[in-house]
């Protein structure tokens, strides 16, 4: 495994220094979805009420960040008492309001990113549980396997899926494509 840099972004100031380098490698990452965009993340970082915070990293200490990893922490309410320092809940960040969460990195530092990003999170972050909700990116499967199953117990069960379809980059092959000409016909059908 290369040895790369994880740093810690926790406030709207160095979010919003990140603007141009998250938008590179969004664009690059074919895995992105919307709520992994800087704008979609900075409008709900703005209003969250949890500790957040995202995983930055980078090949060295004077490269750009080549992948995101936005998370938050919560603790336990048990009606009006906050058991924080006895239950940990470490989670995708816009978990539960966003469809879809994970992280973004440039294809070539995948397999380095997920390592690292691992690695961070085990040796790292005090948590006591960490819940990897919605996610619809095969590579959460390789970051997961980075957790030893002697020290940590993985479940698995079913979420919910929200329906997309993938959109051509133009709107004019839009109108003219199979998709939309279908979607004409039911509701024609409909009316």
């Amino acid at each position: 495994m290369s040895q790369m840099q994880v740093e810690i972004i926790n406030s709207i100031n160095q979010f919003d220094q990140l603007e141009k380098n998250w938008n590179n490698v969004y664009a690059e990452d074919p895995h992105s979805q919307i709520f992994l965009s800087w704008s979609w993340l900075r409008g709900w970082l703005e209003v969250i009420n949890h500790k957040w915070f995202i995983l930055a990293i980078k090949p060295k200490s004077d490269s750009a960040y080549v992948g995101f990893f936005p998370l938050a922490i919560r603790s336990l309410q048990w009606g009006n008492l906050n058991i924080f320092n006895i239950y940990r809940a470490l989670q995708t960040c816009a978990h539960p309001v966003a469809d879809y969460t994970g992280f973004i990195c440039l294809p070539e530092y995948e397999e380095d990113a997920l390592k690292n990003f691992a690695s961070y999170i085990h040796h790292n972050l005090e948590w006591d549980v960490f819940h990897i909700k919605d996610i619809q990116d095969p590579r959460i499967n390789v970051f997961v396997e980075h957790f030893s199953q002697s020290d940590f117990q993985n479940t698995t069960n079913p979420g919910a899926t929200c329906p997309y379809i993938p959109l051509p980059d133009e709107w004019e092959q839009y109108l003219t494509s199979q998709k939309f000409t279908q979607c004409i016909a039911k509701n024609r059908r409909k009316q």
